[in-house]
């Protein structure tokens, strides 16, 4: 596999090292230091929350001849499977992803409710 610079700065912001993320960004793309601590601030916010924190499952569905998706989001894979297993016998459809990114605007959102 061909490793990038922006593989080696997830990789350091992954294992915590921010500085040393910052540094190689700078290196890179040869910006300034508040131009990369900004770009590699809106890269954390865009990661997956740590493990630590619940992982946030969705279930796509559709039902037979309807082009509409039905989205759920769910807490936790135990959850999703549950709600998938519930529904499958009745949709033509049914798909369990993870979330492994949210937009700064979802996040925004999900404090403010």
């Amino acid at each position: 596999m061909n490793v990038t610079p922006m593989h080696t700065v997830f990789s350091l912001l992954r294992d915590g090292k921010k500085i040393e993320a910052i540094a190689v960004f700078r290196r890179t793309y040869g910006c300034g230091l508040k131009e990369a601590k900004d770009a590699i601030e809106a890269l954390i916010d865009i990661m997956a929350p740590p493990s630590s924190q619940p992982t946030e499952y969705v279930v796509i569905s559709r039902h037979e001849g309807d082009s509409d998706y039905e989205v759920m989001r769910t807490y936790g894979k135990g959850s999703a499977l549950y709600d998938a297993n519930c529904i499958v016998d009745v949709r033509e459809e049914v798909i369990v992803a993870a979330v492994i990114a949210q937009s700064v605007v979802t996040r925004a959102m999900k404090e403010v409710a």
